[in-house]
């Protein structure tokens, strides 16, 4: 079980919902979804793409790097660098991804 931060439409505030990995495409395909905030794994962005849901993406190691970079080259997503968190790239991250055309 882990985390995932889902934005959904009508909704002011990103929820917290707990799910087995099976459950994820169910969620990220669900139609109010409107962006996943994800650390780049794989399974996570193969399930994005294939829902054509936005990603935000905050690598940690392995190949998450080269996930986000590949979804950000396709005009799917943006990446983060961890060390340069900040609310405001945070907001301006979400606000990009959530206002261009999909």
């Amino acid at each position: 079980m882990g985390y995932v931060y889902i934005v959904m439409q009508n909704l002011v505030k990103v929820t917290k919902v707990t799910v087995i990995i099976s459950e994820l495409i169910v969620l990220i395909g669900h139609p109010n979804v409107l962006l996943f905030l994800s650390h780049g794994g794989l399974l996570g962005t193969l399930e994005a793409v294939y829902n054509g849901v936005p990603v935000v993406g905050i690598p940690f190691y392995g190949d998450q790097r080269i996930n986000l970079a590949n979804l950000e080259a396709r005009g799917m997503g943006i990446q983060l660098q961890y060390n340069n968190i900040t609310k405001q790239s945070v907001l301006d991250a979400l606000r990009t991804v959530l206002h261009q055309p999909r």
